[in-house]
């Protein structure tokens, strides 16, 4: 197992799905039938709500923000911890 440094900063992408009708997003609607088609969750595995991935975060030590986002949901989140 592995741990986490104490101190540091990660950057992350995910596909946001807060506040979208995912269901009538396009890129995920391409991405579902993808995944119907293979049966890989690759290709559904960066979807996320962003509310919770930042609560994780923040509960294990980490501020987060978000540096960057798009409408369709493509969203740029930095981590950063300060040691302890």
């Amino acid at each position: 197992m592995t741990s986490l440094s104490r101190v540091g900063k990660a950057y992350i992408n995910i596909m946001n799905s807060d506040g979208l009708d995912v269901m009538r997003q396009p890129l995920f609607a391409t991405q579902l039938a993808q995944y119907e088609r293979l049966l890989s969750p690759i290709y559904l595995v960066t979807w996320n709500s962003g509310s919770a991935v930042k609560s994780i975060a923040e509960y294990i030590g980490f501020s987060v923000e978000s540096v960057w986002s798009a409408p369709e949901g493509n969203t740029g989140l930095v981590f950063s911890r300060l040691g302890q």
